[in-house]
């Protein structure tokens, strides 16, 4: 781990991970997902019913560098610089696994967060438009094919 190369990989697929919310699909939903959270957080319940173990929620967005870190790692191979790049089928594994996991952690804390269902669907949804930002990255460095 390290490889500058790596590293110089990770910092900018980060950042392209982040800037993928102005892409609309990810803007809108991720917007409206923030609305949802911040009227959740008015109500009373939300103080009453939180628990200290319900912070540990926000785990979730550590498939953020995983996911990134996925992408860095495993590029589409170039055989030269005039050759269509070869995907990595090792990459789409593990970022199909990371996918998977993502949502099925995603399910879990909807389940746990009993009482606060609307803060925790709105605060799932705004981490997974985080999370599907680093999948759009890796996935295009992943498959060689970059918009």
């Amino acid at each position: 781990m390290g490889d500058p190369a790596f590293w110089g990989r990770f910092r900018v697929y980060s950042l392209w991970g982040l800037e993928a919310w102005m892409l609309p699909p990810l803007l809108i939903v991720g917007l409206a997902s923030l609305a949802s959270l911040l009227l959740s957080l008015r109500s009373n319940k939300v103080k009453s019913c939180w628990r200290t173990s319900y912070w540990l929620v926000f785990t979730q967005l550590l498939f953020f560098p995983l996911v990134i870190a996925v992408g860095a790692l495993f590029p589409a191979a170039r055989t030269s610089p005039f050759d269509r790049p070869m995907s990595n089928p090792f990459g789409y594994h593990c970022l199909d696994a990371l996918t998977l996991l993502s949502l099925g952690m995603a399910l879990f804390w909807v389940y746990h967060l009993k009482g606060l269902r609307w803060l925790a669907i709105s605060l799932v949804v705004l981490e997974e438009v985080v999370i599907y930002g680093a999948l759009f990255i890796a996935g295009m460095s992943v498959s060689g094919d970059w918009l």
